[in-house]
């Protein structure tokens, strides 16, 4: 699945992200891609609160159930 970040600016392709990741940044919430130890987490989205992000994670999960081709968080 293609996954356009919630700025519009990035398209991740989902075949290569290792896990889907929430962390809290203070200020904001990040939902972040992570491709393993060697590579640093790139953000999907920011969100104002967790509850925005798990919705948003909860979104993403259930794209990737139904099979969708392309996603935009």
């Amino acid at each position: 699945m293609i996954i356009l970040s919630e700025d519009g600016c990035k398209m991740f392709n989902s075949d290569f992200i290792e896990t889907y990741i929430i962390t809290d940044k203070g200020d904001n919430v990040l939902i972040a891609a992570t491709y393993g130890e060697e590579r640093p987490p790139k953000t999907l989205g920011r969100y104002k609160d967790i509850d925005e992000a798990k919705d948003a994670l909860l979104q993403l999960y259930g794209a990737f159930s139904g099979n969708q081709i392309y996603f935009t968080m």
